[in-house]
């Protein structure tokens, strides 16, 4: 809904898709857009067994590799709290590779508190992950202000959380299963979006910097 709200993707883009879920797998498959590629840390992973060519991506040391400017479209949905590395480097690797005026969307899962509960120590009993984070194989979960702060040093005003209530009414939103009272705060189902400013904005900012 997000996507066709924004008129994403772009005709003829390139749209990098992480731990693609099988709806929005079909919805890039179908598109407009050139170059989808979905890939996943464990893309032979049976969940994918029904998709197509996956590709092969490690969020902490495969970033780096690409090329600037490679991809209009960036989404991923509960990623980040998998990730066995800082999540601030991760993110600014995802605004060098997209293009300029190209999307990055995505969404984590939140908990109460508003600090980040993280723990990259390997080692750290699975009982004990689980119940930090919910999950054996999640390393973080995330809090509201931290993460909120996190965004606006990485993405300054660029980044915002989309507003369901602009996809319809109260009735029409849960309808679609998006809980009414989840429009009015911060949870697992925030979607955020990201726009990368474009060249020309870049370039204000430089001259006004001299």
């Amino acid at each position: 809904m997000v996507l066709k709200y924004l008129g994403l993707p772009k005709s003829g883009g390139s749209v990098l898709h992480v731990a693609p879920e099988k709806a929005l797998y079909d919805f890039f498959s179908k598109s407009d857009a050139n170059k989808y590629h979905p890939c996943d840390i464990d893309p032979e992973n049976k969940r994918y067994a029904t998709l197509g060519l996956m590709h092969k991506i490690d969020l902490c040391s495969d970033l780096y590799k690409i090329p600037d400017a490679s991809f209009d479209l960036i989404v991923h949905n509960h990623v980040l709290e998998h990730i066995p590395c800082a999540v601030g480097p991760v993110l600014k690797e995802h605004v060098r590779i997209l293009r300029p005026e190209g999307y990055f969307i995505f969404s984590v899962p939140f908990r109460e508190a508003e600090s980040t509960d993280e723990c990259l120590d390997m080692n750290l009993a699975l009982e004990e992950r689980i119940r930090r984070f919910g999950q054996a194989d999640h390393m973080r979960i995330f809090g509201k202000c931290d993460f909120i702060q996190l965004l606006h040093s990485i993405f300054g005003e660029h980044c915002q959380k989309f507003d369901p209530q602009m996809l319809g009414t109260k009735n029409e939103l849960e309808q679609y299963g998006i809980p009414y009272e989840q429009v009015l705060g911060i949870s697992g189902s925030t979607v955020f979006v990201y726009k990368k400013p474009s060249v020309n904005l870049f370039k204000q900012w430089f001259s006004l910097g001299k």
